[in-house]
Order: C-alpha cells, then sequence, then structure tokens
C-alpha cells in the first residue's frame, strides 16, 4: 500500500527519527516457525493474547501489507509482507515462503466484522492480493485516504501530504524512497526495509488517532461517505456525530465505520433492545402454541440485513431471533435448548400439546383402578381384537392317550374351548 507514496511531481524527504516509538516491535519470519508451533497456533502466546484482545473489544488496529512491485502485465507477486500497528507494538510477519497459510488469528482478525483495519487505502488490487495469496477477504477497513478528504477536506493519495498536514513532519515518521522497489521475497531483508516496515504501519495508526481527533464537518447528507446513516437507522436510535457513528439505545460508540455498525445492529444485544413492545393485535397474529412457548412478532426494521417492514419472529425464553418464517419458529422451539429456556421461563412442555390429540385416538380399555391405566402397545391392541376369535378357530380336543400328561393337555384344551364359545358373543356384543 505504500508504493502510493510515490505519485506526485516531487518527493519530499523527511528526516528519520525513532525516538518518538518505545513501543516493541515483533518481526516474525512464518517459514523459520517450529513445526509444532506452526501446527497448533502459528505464533507464540504474547502475539496470540494481543491479537485476542483486539477481536475481544474491538480495538482499530492500523494494517498494511507489501509484495514485489509487478513491473508488468504478466507479473503477479504474492503477499510478501503482513504488518500490524497500535500504539504500543508493531507486529511484522513474512509470509514469501508460506504460501496460502496464515495462523488462524491473523485470518479471524482480518475477517472479524468488528475490529476497524486502517489502511492508507484498500484499492481492488490490494483486494485481489489478499484473495489470491490466502484466499480471504478483509472485513471493515477504513481509509486516511477518506479520512482526510471528510475532516481535512485534503483530497489527495499521499500519506506524507496528510502527515504534513496534521503537522507531523517534524517528528519524523516515514518511509525510505527507496523501499518503494524493493525485493520482499529476498531471503533477508535490509535495515532500511526492516525498518520501513515497522515505521509505515506506526505512522497509519498515529494519522488515525490525530484525524479522529478532528471534528468532521457537518452535513446535511449522512448518508454518504465512511459514516453513512442507512435508512431506517434513526429509528433504532443511530446518530451520526463528529466522531463517528453512536448508538443511543446501547449506549455505543464512537463506531468508526458504517460496516462496524451493521455488525453491531445485527447483533444479540441490539436486537434485544430494538425490538419494540408486543401489541395485543400482534399476539393474537400468533399461534397459541406460539405464544405458550414465548414467541412475539413484531414488523422490525433491519436494513442491516436488507428487510425493512417484514413480519419477524422472536424468542424471549432463549433471547434469539429474528426468524423469518413460522417453519423456521417450529424447529427452534422443538429443540432442547429451546425446552431448556423454556422450562425456566415457565412455559408449559411442547410435547404435552403434541402427545394430547394421539392419545385420545387409542381405543380405552375398562380397568378396576383408572390410575394404573396405561397406552396398550401394538401387540395389546392385536391380542384384543383377534384372541378370542383366533381361539375360537381351534381344533377339537384329540383322543386321549393312556398316559396322564395327554389327558391333562386334553382337559384344559376342553375347558379353553368352551370358556371362549361361552364369552365370544358377551364380546361382540361389547364391539
Amino acid at each position: 500500500m505504500h508504493r502510493k507514496l510515490s505519485r506526485g511531481h516531487h518527493r519530499s524527504i523527511v528526516p528519520v527519527q525513532r525516538e518518538h516509538f518505545t513501543g516493541k516491535v515483533n518481526f516474525v519470519d512464518l517459514s523459520e516457525l517450529p513445526t509444532d508451533l506452526a501446527k497448533e497456533h502459528g505464533l507464540d502466546s504474547v502475539l496470540r493474547t494481543w491479537l485476542e484482545s483486539k477481536m475481544a473489544q474491538h480495538l482499530p488496529i492500523a494494517f498494511n501489507m507489501c509484495w514485489t512491485l509487478d513491473r508488468n502485465d504478466t507479473d503477479d507477486h504474492r503477499v510478501s509482507l503482513l504488518q500490524f500497528a497500535d500504539e504500543k507494538r508493531v507486529v511484522i510477519l513474512r509470509t514469501h515462503r508460506t504460501g496460502t497459510w496464515l495462523p488462524e488469528h491473523v485470518r479471524e482478525l482480518l475477517a472479524h466484522p468488528l475490529v476497524c483495519k486502517i489502511c492508507d487505502g484498500y484499492s481492488m488490487k490490494h483486494k485481489r492480493k489478499l484473495q489470491s495469496t490466502f484466499g480471504l477477504e478483509m472485513k471493515n477497513n477504513v481509509s486516511i485516504y477518506a479520512m482526510a478528504d471528510e475532516r481535512l477536506g485534503l483530497k489527495c493519495h499521499n500519506v506524507e501530504s496528510i502527515a504534513k498536514e496534521l503537522g507531523l513532519a517534524s517528528r519524523g515518521i516515514q518511509l525510505q524512497e527507496d523501499l518503494l522497489a524493493c525485493d520482499w521475497n529476498a531471503h533477508l531483508l535490509t535495515m532500511d526495509q526492516r525498518k520501513g516496515a515497522v515505521d509505515f504501519p506506526f505512522l497509519l495508526y498515529v494519522l488515525w488517532q490525530r484525524l479522529s481527533e478532528i471534528s468532521a464537518p457537518c452535513r446535511q447528507d449522512s448518508s454518504t461517505g465512511i459514516l453513512a446513516v442507512e435508512p431506517g437507522w434513526e429509528n433504532q436510535g443511530i446518530v451520526r456525530r463528529h466522531d463517528g457513528l453512536y448508538c443511543e439505545l446501547c449506549k455505543a460508540g464512537p463506531i468508526l465505520s458504517t460496516e462496524q455498525m451493521h455488525g453491531h445492529i445485527v447483533g444479540k444485544l441490539h436486537q434485544r433492545k430494538a425490538r419494540p413492545p408486543e401489541t395485543l393485535e400482534e399476539m393474537l397474529l400468533l399461534p397459541e402454541k406460539f405464544q405458550n412457548q414465548g414467541i412475539v412478532t413484531h414488523d422490525f426494521c433491519s436494513s442491516a440485513a436488507g428487510r425493512v417492514g417484514q413480519r419477524e419472529y422472536f424468542c424471549k425464553p432463549c433471547g434469539c431471533g429474528p426468524f423469518h418464517d413460522k417453519a423456521s419458529v417450529e424447529t427452534h422451539i422443538s429443540g432442547r435448548r429451546h425446552a431448556e429456556a423454556a422450562k425456566k421461563w415457565g412455559c408449559p412442555p411442547l410435547q404435552s400439546e403434541v402427545a394430547e390429540p394421539i392419545q385420545s385416538e387409542i381405543p380405552t380399555h375398562n380397568c378396576d383402578n383408572a390410575t394404573n391405566a396405561t397406552t396398550p402397545s401394538a401387540a395389546d391392541m392385536l391380542r384384543a381384537e383377534m384372541a378370542l376369535v383366533g381361539l375360537c378357530s381351534l381344533s377339537p380336543p384329540m383322543a386321549k392317550h393312556p398316559n396322564s400328561t395327554n389327558e391333562v393337555l386334553c382337559g384344559a384344551s376342553e375347558m379353553l374351548h368352551s370358556f371362549v364359545l361361552e364369552e365370544l358373543p358377551v364380546y361382540q356384543k361389547q364391539q
């Protein structure tokens, strides 16, 4: 990204001073990591903790990437260097010999929608380089050029010009001019390359800090720029101020870009607070089964998801939603997670509503003690219907044999046969 420093009729060189930066520098060649560390994490615990804190607290971070200059149309060099910085630390990752592999924490940070990545400019070429090298797309980036245009009225694509406009030239934050044509795939980087790789992302972070302190001029049209307020956001408590976007409903802000505000609006915290109270009319539109399970519905505006004025369903016991159709609600309330939350909420069990009509269709049997009555199984029902008719078709008793065993069997058969003949008319009348 720093290659754009070469644009303009002449090049001004600012004296190099490093005394202002007292933080730590981590220069990591990913190809030289131990095999076990590369497979498990890719970075040591200090750098993992640093990146995790950015994602957990949604803190901004300066980002830049370098590759060997494509001197003609046939060249397509891969990204060789990734640079990250804040006010206390600069992390440089060499990726010139690791192909498409990146540590998982780095991938998550670049794709995180709520972590603002501060860049000098993120053009289609940068996007294509990142995609072709690592197969990922960066989300939520803020351009220093766009901020300078919005807050200073300075239309330029030169980081040094913005630094001078803010009075930072005397502080000596700059990149050496010869870095623009450096070979970033070299086995060893020169001292100037290493120094420039550290200075530039820190300069981006310092510029962002200074620009954030400047109030943006009031504009009548707030629907353009990196702090655009989209239709429907005003109804959800989103306002635009001089230093960013604010959510008055959640007491959140400043949020530094429209894309980052998108992530806040679709989050659970904002969805719960922005949900309007239910009315009697809305309750009557819901099936009774949904009402018993704590499901509510609203015509909720959510322009961040491309839906305005559509009916959406929410689950109060679970605190989740929106669901956009009744089939999704059915799937949700039949799940184990909802059953546990609904039980704590005091909702009636869903299974009792389903089992009741099934039990009413099963024929009941007369029992002396109704409390001991149980639902008959399929085998019991088959025996009740077919046992008497089947026994009536038994053959007449066999002739008696001299031995006592056959005499007992024949006597039992006769008794059973006579009993069936006596009870069959009674059974048929009951049917």
